[in-house]
């Protein structure tokens, strides 16, 4: 509400503690009940959602001369999310692309994969398909006006930073932040 008052843009995604049925068993969306739908959808001037939920979203913004288009792509996103954000990312050829999802990156730097601990393969019964790696395969290497990633879930007490070349010979840089032991 905070922000929502204040007039902030913001965007969120949903990490697997927030799944629904992952913190018990009554099957609760808890981002979206106590995110609250509408507040959050009335938020955006420009974008939208896949399939009508906050679970994966998109925007638009300009940061001096530069457009500017934010996906925030839920945990483990299905093939069917990241088709949909593909083409919001090709409808949009003039933007530089900033990716949030939860699980990306790995600790070591290297796209999170199904090897890497707690991988959203692991969390299929909650929805979740899709690791960093193939999030990498089936979209973000694909599109050359790709420019950033940034994700959480492993928890670094350090900023790991990996700069990847796109099948455009773009580069693409990645970040993983999440200094869960960190005051």
């Amino acid at each position: 509400q905070k922000l929502d008052n204040a007039g902030i843009a913001y965007s969120v995604i949903r990490g697997n503690h927030d799944l629904v049925g992952y913190n018990d068993s009554t099957k609760t969306d808890y981002m979206t009940q106590y995110l609250g739908t509408a507040a959050y959808k009335s938020q955006f001037a420009t974008g939208g959602f896949y399939d009508e939920n906050i679970s994966n979203s998109w925007r638009t913004f300009k940061v001096g001369n530069i457009n500017y288009l934010m996906l925030a792509l839920d945990f483990g996103p299905t093939d069917e999310v990241l088709a949909w954000a593909g083409e919001i990312i090709a409808d949009h050829p003039d933007h530089s692309v900033i990716i949030t999802t939860h699980a990306y990156l790995y600790r070591d730097g290297t796209t999170l994969d199904a090897k890497d601990t707690a991988p959203p393969s692991n969390y299929t019964q909650y929805g979740a398909q899709n690791n960093g790696d193939q999030i990498w395969e089936k979209l973000v290497s694909k599109y050359e006006n790709i420019v950033l990633v940034l994700s959480g879930h492993d928890p670094s007490d350090n900023i790991i930073v990996s700069r990847d070349k796109g099948d455009h010979g773009n580069i693409v840089t990645s970040m993983l932040i999440d200094p869960q032991g960190v005051d």
